[in-house]
C-alpha cells in the first residue's frame, strides 16, 4: 500500500538496498545513497532482496525549515 502523511521525508541508506516508490516514480537506492520528497506524495519502501537492509529516515512534519538570515 502506499502511505500519504503530512510533512518531508528524507532517506539515507547505511547497508542493503531499498526500492522507494514516490507517486509513479521508482527509486533503487544503494549503501550512501540518499533521497528526499514530500510525505504528502503516495510513498511506500521495499526491500527488493533478501539481505537486510539498514537505513536512516527522517520525517519534518511541518514541511522544510525556513531559512533564516542572521545580521551582527
Amino acid at each position: 500500500a502506499l502511505y500519504r502523511h503530512p510533512g518531508f521525508e528524507m532517506v539515507l541508506v547505511l547497508s542493503g538496498r531499498l526500492v522507494i516508490y514516490v507517486g509513479f516514480e521508482r527509486y533503487e537506492l544503494g549503501p550512501g545513497d540518499s533521497m528526499a520528497f514530500s510525505s504528502t506524495l503516495p510513498h511506500r519502501y521495499l526491500n527488493p532482496g533478501d539481505e537486510t537492509a539498514h537505513a536512516v529516515t527522517t520525517i519534518l512534519r511541518d514541511g522544510l525549515p525556513e531559512s533564516r538570515s542572521h545580521s551582527s
